[in-house]
């Protein structure tokens, strides 16, 4: 070596490469790190200071916009937006990370902020440079998947909350969803009898993955197939940061929300018949499929005020990893983490099981 050369440490050189590059495709785990990097000025050295971050993500969104052919009246408009709303965070002492549905509070109240009152189409055009802001940020893989659903959400939401001409439809809405509900306890207290009289037991397999990962569960016939849901991720360590999806007999169940199958919530296992094969599909980007086989059905003669708790019976393999690439991605950690493969404890999982459950059942509330 010559007597000019330094040496630079691998996190120095990490530290210099996220500086220069907005964008790490690497592993979750990384992106994340340099997510958290960019919006806080406060991590590793603080050599970016929250101005000079912003004024990098507009420059880089102006190109973004340039390059997918944006008119300049566009480019403008969208990229004034995400400059006021980058200030906005700034103000109030917050980053896009630390609570994504800012958005909402930002849109909803812009109005009444810059003593405006704002037209339907205002509004629509606020939507899409926001939803054309979300974009970007998830091509720059500072938005997560779970990130722009959630900034969506919260964008549309806010939008359909204050445009006046949405008021009727916000009350038809209201109404829907209360008859929904209403529906949905009548039927529970039709089936609910009725189904608590049969035992399931299923097995669950997460499919084109090598060597095989199952559990062995058991459950109520009562257990409502959207419950059903939270506890096989649970079982399997998904974070029920993704929607899903569940299909028995052809027939597609999800979130009322989805508006693109059957209402999960108003349905049970005990629709289901020893031998038939369900299938869950959780995460439509990294495409986790999980394989239900409902293994035996056992009636039980004794009469139960309250329905049998589900019960772990047996499995192998550790469980998933969110966003990390579907099975691939996870076959691939599995080469440096062995107990992916093989770490597995029945009993332990019992003890948490509920606990989890009920941690991914609030993200769908």
């Amino acid at each position: 070596m010559t007597g000019h050369s330094t040496v630079q440490t691998a996190t120095e050189l990490f530290e210099n490469y996220v500086i220069n590059n907005f964008a790490v495709p690497a592993h979750p785990k990384l992106n994340e790190y340099n997510r958290r990097y960019l919006y806080h000025s406060e991590s590793l050295n603080d050599v970016m200071n929250e101005s000079e971050v912003s004024e990098e993500i507009i420059q880089d969104y102006r190109s973004s916009l340039e390059q997918l052919g944006k008119s300049d009246q566009i480019i403008d408009r969208d990229t004034d937006y995400a400059t006021d709303y980058l200030s906005y965070l700034a103000e109030d002492g917050k980053t896009i990370l630390d609570d994504i549905s800012t958005i909402y509070y930002y849109v909803y109240d812009y109005g009444k902020r810059n003593s405006e009152r704002l037209t339907t189409s205002k509004y629509r055009g606020m939507g899409a440079a926001f939803r054309e802001f979300g974009r970007f940020l998830k091509r720059q893989a500072l938005f997560a998947d779970a990130d722009f659903d959630q900034f969506s959400q919260a964008l549309n939401q806010a939008i359909d909350n204050a445009t006046p001409a949405k008021e009727g439809y916000r009350l038809e809405r209201m109404l829907h969803s209360a008859e929904s509900e209403l529906a949905r306890r009548r039927s529970s207290l039709k089936h609910a009898h009725h189904y608590r009289k049969i035992e399931y037991q299923i097995k669950v397999e997460l499919a084109d993955y090598q060597p095989s990962m199952w559990r062995r569960l058991q459950f109520s016939g009562e257990t409502r197939l959207d419950e059903l849901c939270y506890f096989i991720m649970a079982s399997f360590g998904a974070t029920g940061s993704h929607l899903y999806n569940l299909q028995l007999n052809k027939k597609n169940y999800q979130l009322p929300y989805l508006d693109g199958g059957e209402n999960i919530t108003l349905h049970w296992l005990g629709e289901a018949q020893q031998g038939d094969r369900l299938t869950l599909e959780y995460d439509f980007g990294d495409s986790w499929q999980f394989n239900i086989l409902i293994e035996k059905t056992t009636p039980i003669r004794r009469y139960r005020l309250s329905p049998t708790e589900p019960k772990v019976l047996d499995g192998n393999g550790k469980g998933i990893v969110d966003d990390i690439g579907g099975t691939a991605g996870l076959e691939l950690a599995a080469q440096d983490d062995q107990t992916i493969n093989s770490g597995f404890n029945a009993n332990q999982l019992q003890k948490q099981w509920f606990a989890l459950t009920a941690e991914i059942a609030k993200q769908y509330q």
